[in-house]
């Protein structure tokens, strides 16, 4: 979860300069440590069905890793931030309900001031990116394919539709003549798309995704790393596929080097 752990790292780090000014003391918290434990637990939460009866487990588990209990309570803090970023997940708001069931006022109020940080860290992110031109598949199973090319300055957290904002231009690729189709490629094509969601198409970020893929894909363990990441952030969809049918339609648009055993032993960790 590189890009999301920097996020959520930078964010951490300007919460805590925030406080340092705010109460003219420095909280003095190993932010990176603190980030890392919290999203590797997160990833383990978000595919556990039991994850009410399991609560106690996890944060002992936090306790652990960190050895001090305000580290702790601000990993639970970092992790309840990340599950309210994945929208309309049910699994991720079992897990946050979970971790905030017995929060007292104040623990909820640095929560939210976390939480706005993080908001203001993406904002910023995507700000950076704004002068960027992104190229969009839209695959819908019953409809052919769309490729839209977007330029201007989109601001996707704001939930701007790209249809009113100005400074965008929308041009629609027409279909390629059936003669010239690749039936295999297209159809590896479609299947990959098929699995980024609308969220991801929505805030411009499915190129992005494709990219994180790509260059994950370089082993089994870096590639299911980037699923798990961008699946969290709601980026993509593949929980219903079994480990066959993921590598198949990975293997047929990224051309992986490994084989499916280590591929599914990865995906089972």
């Amino acid at each position: 979860m590189d890009s999301l752990s920097d996020t959520l790292y930078y964010a951490l780090q300007g919460f805590e300069t925030q406080q340092a000014m705010q109460y003219n003391r420095c909280m003095g918290l190993p932010c990176r440590q603190i980030v890392r434990t919290g999203v590797e637990v997160a990833q383990v939460m978000l595919g556990d069905e039991l994850i009410e009866e399991h609560r106690q487990t996890y944060l002992n588990l936090i306790h652990r890793r960190l050895y001090d209990r305000r580290e702790t309570v601000m990993a639970v803090i970092v992790m309840a931030a990340l599950f309210s970023l994945i929208r309309n997940d049910r699994q991720a708001s079992r897990c946050r309900a979970a971790l905030i069931e017995d929060w007292g006022d104040e623990i909820y109020d640095i929560y939210q001031s976390y939480s706005l940080a993080v908001d203001e860290q993406i904002d910023c992110e995507i700000a950076k990116q704004q002068s960027q031109t992104y190229t969009i598949s839209v695959m819908k199973t019953d409809q052919p394919q769309t490729v839209i090319n977007v330029a201007g300055n989109y601001i996707a957290q704001q939930n701007i539709d790209i249809h009113d904002n100005e400074n965008c231009n929308i041009y629609a690729c027409p279909q390629p003549e059936a003669q010239n189709e690749q039936p295999t490629e297209q159809g590896a094509e479609k299947a990959f798309f098929c699995r980024i969601t609308e969220e991801a198409i929505r805030t411009g970020k499915a190129q992005q995704v494709e990219n994180e893929l790509g260059s994950a894909a370089v082993s089994a363990p870096k590639l299911v790393k980037a699923i798990r990441t961008n699946e969290a952030l709601g980026y993509m969809d593949t929980k219903n596929l079994k480990s066959t049918e993921l590598f198949n339609m990975l293997n047929e648009h990224f051309g992986l080097t490994f084989k499916y055993r280590q591929f599914a032993d990865a995906r089972n960790k």
